[in-house]
């Protein structure tokens, strides 16, 4: 909601510009996290460490990485010819980053208590969108926005802190304890993975802002938005997931290989019919949603290919986390490499041709290799996973062993 109002109240450029900043965010949020958040969660839910000690030792490393993002920031954006107003959205977002330490869904989800994490970020997206609509009436109140995103992160943090120190747990730093070697050490490979999931879904928003201009990119911003919303879906789903993983894991790799197939078969075909109908609605959806800035041929192309991103990715992200839950985060990593340098080659040719709708033909393809080689790779420790088959096949198969 708050998107739909900024890309009918901002031009094409200033929406660009917003979208430019925004996928930098992306970089610099998941360079503080760093994997520490994931790891976190995979430790709490085998308990292995106690939630206490676990939770001073992620905050003052995140929070030792947050001063460092924002230096490093400071002086790339001030020593490389980087526009002002850009410069100006981009230092005005990262404050956010001192907020994001105390963000701590990773603590909840390990201890499968999935309701503060629900309502959490129900307050964080609503106090965004609140303030949006507050103080965002006309194209010259783009730098207004920074205010928004710190004022979300900064509600959700104090709800996350106050909810620990109810239960007992207060939230204590220590930044001589924040320089952990085996923490950073266990948690980089997660946090490569994520920079470069980072890289797969915005680079081409990048090399369409240095190639096409900003037109293109506001386009494929407009389109990327609206699958990000299904990758929302997607991510709360392997939230609640990906925990029972790690639980099962433990067990037996059959027991985690049974728990794959079933997730797979309720979340694979009704992404597959979600894609085919937005890619047959989509010159609808972009005008309903956009307005009359986003009719044009480019941008409904944009929308109608890159949501098929969303079944790839709900594929892929099974056998992704069941490799992290296995211990096996480095080959994850490999995987991700993988997808990234075939993405980069291809949106470098097709974005040349095609513009915005070139980006997204070139993280569909890429995607899908990244994702058949992520499944390759997690077959080797889970003998008995299986390709998920069409629903109609899975039933005229039951029935017959059933004869």
């Amino acid at each position: 909601m708050a998107f739909i109002r900024l890309a009918r109240v901002l031009n094409l450029t200033g929406y660009g510009l917003l979208e430019l900043a925004l996928a930098v965010m992306i970089f610099l949020t998941l360079l503080v996290d760093l994997g520490t958040g994931k790891l976190g969660t995979r430790e709490i839910a085998a308990r292995t460490d106690s939630v206490p000690a676990l939770v001073r030792r992620v905050v003052s490393a995140q929070l030792l990485l947050a001063i460092a993002v924002y230096g490093l920031l400071g002086l790339v954006v001030f020593c490389l010819p980087v526009e002002a107003t850009l410069t100006r959205l981009l230092l005005g977002f990262a404050v956010s980053l001192f907020g994001f330490p105390f963000l701590l869904p990773w603590v909840f989800q390990g201890l499968n208590r999935m309701a503060p994490v629900a309502a959490l970020q129900v307050v964080r997206q609503s106090v965004f969108l609140v303030v949006v609509l507050s103080v965002v009436h006309a194209p010259t109140d783009l730098l207004r926005l920074p205010w928004a995103e710190v004022l979300a992160v900064a509600a959700a943090a104090v709800g996350y802190v106050g909810m620990l120190w109810y239960a007992g747990e207060p939230v204590t730093i220590n930044l001589r304890v924040g320089c952990d070697p085996q923490l950073l050490r266990e948690g980089l490979p997660i946090g490569g993975s994520q920079l470069v999931w980072a890289c797969r879904m915005y680079l081409p928003i990048l090399l369409l802002a240095a190639r096409s201009g900003q037109a293109s990119t506001g386009f494929f911003g407009a389109a990327l938005r609206i699958v990000m919303v299904g990758q929302t879906l997607l991510a709360t789903y392997f939230t609640t997931l990906f925990p029972a993983m790690s639980e099962v894991s433990f067990q037996s790799p059959t027991a985690l290989a049974r728990l794959l197939q079933r997730s797979m078969r309720r979340m694979l075909w009704s992404t597959v019919a979600l894609a085919g109908a937005t890619t047959l609605a989509a010159p609808l959806v972009m005008r309903l949603v956009f307005g009359s800035h986003f009719m044009l041929p480019e941008a409904s192309a944009t929308l109608a290919v890159l949501v098929w991103i969303i079944p790839i990715l709900a594929w892929r992200r099974h056998h992704s986390d069941a490799l992290i839950a296995l211990k096996h985060q480095g080959e994850e990593f490999a995987c991700s490499l993988f997808g990234l340098a075939l993405l980069v080659a291809l949106t470098l040719q097709l974005s040349s041709r095609l513009g915005a709708a070139g980006g997204a033909w070139a993280m569909v393809i890429s995607e899908l290799a990244g994702a058949a080689v992520t499944w390759w790779r997690s077959t080797r420790y889970l003998p008995d996973l299986r390709l998920p088959r069409a629903p109609e096949l899975t039933s005229i198969s039951t029935t017959n062993a059933a004869k």
